[in-house]
């Protein structure tokens, strides 16, 4: 049976144990649409904090709970959870501000320092966990999310009053500069501490790791003269609506979906195609799909959803199209090229042209994402197809590498200078720079 590649275009299920005897399970949630929209917020903040936009890389996780943290390496999270909970992008953005603060803040060193200094093994084991997971395991279309999974942010790091205070008013800062309002990171405050006032037998997660006080809530309300009143920015309005149904639909089931998104909006159509295509009514799932892109025929995520729901129903040559078409349209269309190239890939009937084409993209997607091992997979197996076994082997060197098993990495790269041309002047120098980083001594010849 033919795995179904993708909750909203990728999903990554992502297990790793905190100690022998204790495991923890999430799913990190990829999309072209919501990642870009998120950017879109986050860029302005991260100038306006004086930070290197480079450097700070934003995840989705699978969680119904309303919560953000960052970890080390200025990860930021959100949880699913915070982005369905609330319309109106302002409060997004608020929270996103706010851990921003904690990263120009250095609060991450200073807790993972006190987490070190408690004894706090299995804490430090999740953190860590999370961000070996992130930078090792960006693949696409490995697994099929069964369910939701609750991440036990519990163990995340947990401000002092002080470092929640100083996040604040950096996440002002930031918020003035950027011309946007506190009101929605008001708004979530004032939320979390009514329910801790009504003695609600489940705090959210995000009242846990970041405590929350009247003190902080009344210090951004006596800030709100400094600000001018914004009206609300339609654009980012609609988008967040789209990926609000994007999200529903696919985190429920169809059938319950389709209970949900009943009106002729063109959010509710798009939830409907998703609840559709859940429930295997192609027919339904495309007529909606093609109603959308016929009312916005430049919108490429609306294209890249009906790539993906061809390819998961077995049209795959005609998700190759509806790519092509999301790969001019997108504004970052990293995703939609690694699906496009698992389509070319998976035709039952190797088309040469086609596997080149794919080859191309693969290597332009790797300049965004190096350490995607998903991309090294395909490479692999795309140069195999077209009997260039050298540069297959350099793919699976390359991808062992990245997995810190040397010596794969070594065998994959000797195999890869036995097959490898001598015009090959590139790949060459890449196995023997490999073999170098993994050899055990610095007496094997390397191949001139």
């Amino acid at each position: 049976m033919k795995l179904i590649i993708k909750l909203l275009q990728i999903i990554i299920i992502l297990s790793f144990f905190i100690n022998k005897s204790y495991a923890r399970t999430f799913s990190i949630i990829r999309d072209s649409e919501i990642e870009d929209f998120l950017q879109e917020i986050t860029s302005p903040i991260i100038k306006a904090a004086n930070l290197e936009e480079k450097n700070i890389k934003i995840h989705i996780i699978n969680d119904q709970n309303i919560n953000a943290f960052v970890t080390k390496g200025q990860n930021i999270f959100i949880n699913s959870g915070l982005i369905l909970k609330y319309k109106d992008p302002n409060i997004l953005i608020g929270v996103i501000a706010h851990e921003v603060g904690h990263i120009a803040g250095g609060h991450l060193a200073q807790g993972y320092e006190n987490m070190s200094n408690a004894g706090n093994i299995a804490a430090l084991g999740y953190l860590a966990g999370i961000a070996a997971a992130i930078t090792a395991n960006n693949d696409a279309g490995l697994a099929i999310l069964m369910g939701s999974t609750q991440l036990t942010q519990r163990l995340a790091l947990k401000y002092n009053r002080s470092q929640e205070e100083a996040a604040d008013r950096m996440a002002l800062e930031y918020l003035k500069k950027t011309n946007n309002s506190p009101k929605g990171l008001m708004k979530l405050l004032e939320h979390f501490k009514s329910e801790e006032i009504g003695y609600r037998k489940s705090i959210n997660e995000y009242a846990l790791t970041h405590p929350i006080n009247t003190k902080r809530i009344n210090f951004i309300k006596s800030s709100l003269n400094n600000f001018q009143d914004q009206k609300p920015n339609i654009t980012q309005y609609d988008k967040m609506q789209y990926i609000i149904a994007k999200l529903a639909a696919f985190l429920i089931d169809g059938s319950k979906g389709l209970e949900i998104f009943k009106s002729n909006s063109p959010y509710d159509i798009y939830g409907r195609s998703i609840s559709y295509f859940k429930k295997g009514d192609l027919k339904n799932s495309l007529l909606s799909i093609n109603k959308l892109i016929e009312m916005q025929p430049s919108n490429g995520y609306f294209y890249e959803l009906k790539g993906q729901i061809q390819f998961e129903s077995g049209l795959t040559k005609e998700s190759i199209s509806s790519y092509k078409v999301a790969i001019n349209l997108l504004p970052n269309p990293i995703l939609a090229k690694i699906a496009i190239s698992n389509s070319i890939l998976s035709l039952k009937k190797d088309d040469k042209e086609l596997i080149a084409y794919a080859i191309r993209t693969l290597n332009k997607a790797r300049i965004k994402e190096a350490n995607n091992k998903y991309i090294l997979q395909q490479l692999a197996g795309a140069y195999n197809k077209i009997n260039q076994k050298g540069r297959s082997y350099l793919s699976l060197s390359e991808l062992n590498l990245l997995k810190e098993d040397c010596k794969k990495a070594k065998k994959f790269a000797n195999k890869a200078l036995e097959k490898l041309k001598k015009d090959d002047k590139i790949f060459i120098l890449k196995a023997n720079d490999i073999k170098n980083i993994c050899a055990d001594d610095l007496e094997e010849p390397l191949r001139k």
